[in-house]
């Protein structure tokens, strides 16, 4: 399972879109190869809360090359509050899982923070 960071509010679709894989639903390890119907939807969780289908379906990458890998391009409104977005595919057989946490600081120019810097953004005592 994956973690991936988004910038609250990102209005590029590139640094929107999230890879998730998908796995056999039989053993969880081998890598889903089937074939998508139709336009599905993954079912996103915000903090918590009740799942609601995506705003987008999502799609295969690659099966070829990358087989069992599916992305998901998250909606504007999908990443306009800062928390953890707990993103599962549910596909027949197919599973896959990962989180998103959107955050108010650009994980792409800023990079990986410490938690001693994600404290003291946050204003928590050191």
């Amino acid at each position: 399972m994956d973690m991936f960071f988004v910038q609250q509010g990102e209005l590029t679709e590139a640094r929107r879109t999230v890879p998730v894989d998908l796995v056999s639903g039989t053993g969880y390890l081998t890598p889903w190869v089937g074939t998508l119907t139709g336009s599905p939807k993954a079912k996103l969780s915000l903090n918590g809360g009740t799942a609601a289908d995506s705003d987008n379906p999502y799609t295969m990458l690659d099966t070829t090359n990358h087989p069992g890998v599916a992305q998901l391009v998250l909606s504007a409104d999908e990443v306009a509050a800062i928390g953890d977005l707990n993103l599962t595919i549910q596909e027949g057989n197919a599973f896959g899982k990962t989180f998103i946490r959107i955050v108010e600081w650009d994980p792409l120019t800023e990079g990986a923070v410490s938690d001693l810097t994600m404290h003291q953004r946050a204003g928590r005592p050191t």
